[in-house]
């Protein structure tokens, strides 16, 4: 067993580094949204961008309505409209994008109950749930692939990475928000957020 003041004092070592590495990238990100968001200064609509802009509901999210949570990454929800996405009305699996949270089959791993807890708390059974894809639609599992925001407008990748419940997962092509969540999953780290404050690795 991994003594965690042992641990802890590691993660010491680290933790202002990764906390600069983090407001550096945070600031970058923002440089560049503000630079693509400001061509007309003169434009109140054009107000410079910041970092938390990239969080927003993109404007190709269509709605779902949960079914149910399966784990910690999975739900089962199906589309309310029909689009190029989903065609069918039935309920499909929808695994979200960029993130991968501990396995609650066929053995429960460490945190995979807490994960799917707050899954479930963000996306209770018959809410409705913003859901966009990235460049690729389905995975081998025939799992739509998308990124979920709340009907209140949170960011559910972000969510469950900022609150230590997954790692980050980069399969590519889709790679939208792959610094974010890496710059995030380092702040849940430093801070033992989660699973990295109670789980061994």
């Amino acid at each position: 067993m991994i003594n965690r003041s042992r641990r802890n004092a590691r993660w010491g070592l680290f933790a202002l580094a990764i906390t600069m590495v983090l407001a550096l990238g945070l600031l970058a990100l923002s440089d560049s949204l503000g630079e693509l968001g400001a061509a007309d200064s003169s434009d109140e609509s054009s107000a410079s961008t910041s970092a938390g802009s990239i969080l927003e509901r993109p404007d190709d999210a269509f709605a779902m309505t949960v079914e149910y949570v399966t784990d910690g990454d999975t739900i089962k929800a199906r589309a309310n409209h029909s689009n190029e996405v989903i065609t069918s009305a039935a309920p499909i699996s929808v695994r979200l994008i960029g993130i991968d949270t501990p396995e609650l089959r066929p053995e429960p791993e460490c945190w995979s109950e807490e994960a799917t807890e707050h899954l479930s708390a963000l996306l209770p059974e018959g809410s409705i749930v913003w859901a966009a894809p990235d460049q690729e639609w389905y995975d081998h599992y025939d799992r739509a692939l998308m990124y979920l925001w709340t009907e209140s407008g949170d960011f559910i990748n972000y969510e469950l990475m900022a609150a230590g419940d997954a790692r980050s997962l980069v399969v590519q092509p889709n790679d939208r928000y792959a610094e974010l969540f890496a710059l995030t999953e380092a702040q849940a780290r430093a801070t033992d957020s989660g699973q990295w404050g109670e789980c061994e690795f």
